[in-house]
Parts: C-alpha cells; sequence; structure tokens
C-alpha cells in the first residue's frame, strides 16, 4: 500500500529498579526454608 507511512521512535530506557535488599534477604529465607521441608509421600488420599 503506498499510502503507508513508518516513522522512527526512539528507543526507551529501562526503568531504575530499585531493590530493597531486607525484602530480598526475607524471601530468599522463605525459599531456603520451603526448599528444606519435606515433600509429601503418596498418600493422596488426603487430598480428595
Amino acid at each position: 500500500d503506498p499510502a503507508l507511512h513508518f516513522v522512527e521512535s526512539p528507543a526507551l530506557a529501562p526503568p531504575e529498579v530499585q531493590i530493597d535488599l531486607a525484602a530480598q534477604q526475607q524471601h530468599e529465607a522463605e525459599l531456603q526454608q520451603a526448599a528444606s521441608q519435606p515433600l509429601p509421600d503418596d498418600d493422596d488420599d488426603t487430598f480428595e
């Protein structure tokens, strides 16, 4: 289509990311705690 006209637009810089170190440490501790929990056995009757 000859009526089509493409225009350039500048690339936008990504926003600055603010990382809360205390919250990240808490999340990592929760992940470690969850990873250390034993897996449930194959007793599927408890979930029905």
